[in-house]
């Protein structure tokens, strides 16, 4: 897209030092991202907690950049579909989110959730433009 700017009353610019234009660059694609294998890992920790750990240079974004990573978590319950995605949740889903700059390995604790009970977590990259890629998913189980 290219833009041109007017002059308040709505004439066109003198070409000339005063005028202006600037090129915009739509951008219509979600971060690409590569599998982290053993860089995302979702684990049990203390009673009704589940650690999650990934690594940020698992996506990028050529148009925009990377804006935040988010990572969520919901419980498994009759009726609910694993997360397939990092927005428009459920309401008994929770999310935090990170700056894109954060320090590896990204590390984050989900507490007050269910045991015994099996939760989905699920980590995404977001886009200076506001998209979201798929991200990956984990299961964990939680004993009593």
């Amino acid at each position: 897209v290219r833009a041109f700017f007017r002059a308040a009353g709505g004439a066109a610019l003198p070409a000339g030092p005063d005028s202006a234009s600037d090129d915009i660059t739509l951008d219509t694609k979600a971060p690409t991202r590569k599998s982290q294998g053993k860089r995302f890992t979702a684990v049990p920790g203390g009673a009704g907690e589940v650690v999650v750990s990934f690594a940020r240079d698992a996506a990028s974004d050529a148009t925009s950049g990377l804006d935040k990573w988010i990572l969520v978590t919901q419980e498994k319950k009759p009726g609910v579909k694993a997360l397939s995605s990092c927005v428009n949740l459920g309401p008994d889903a929770k999310a935090v989110e990170f700056p894109a700059a954060v320090t590896d390995p990204v590390t984050h604790t989900f507490t007050g959730l269910t045991a015994p009970g099996t939760h989905y977590v699920r980590v995404c990259a977001v886009d200076k433009a506001g998209l979201a890629a798929k991200g990956q998913s984990k299961t964990v189980k939680l004993m009593a």
